[in-house]
């Protein structure tokens, strides 16, 4: 069974961050990715790097704005698979 280390293997990617520490954005990648793997889009092995850590969460968070299922692979987030 593999245990997912939260904040080794979810990363923050291009788009808009925090100026401060980071903290808000890293959050809100969390949140999205905890998402994804629920759903079965992430298997929670590799690393997961969430683009525009901000609208993605706020898509994923909103039907009116397409929900979970818009958010797109190499739009919204990548999976790098562990060698």
């Amino acid at each position: 069974m593999n245990t997912i280390n939260w904040h080794d293997q979810v990363k923050v990617g291009r788009g808009a961050t925090d100026t401060g520490s980071g903290l808000l954005s890293a959050h809100r990648a969390l949140e999205v990715a905890r998402d994804l793997h629920g759903t079965g889009r992430w298997n929670g092995t590799g690393l997961i790097v969430i683009h525009d850590a901000y609208d993605s969460h706020r898509t994923a968070s909103y039907e009116w704005l397409g929900g979970l299922a818009a958010l797109k692979e190499g739009e919204h987030y990548e999976i790098v698979q562990a060698l």
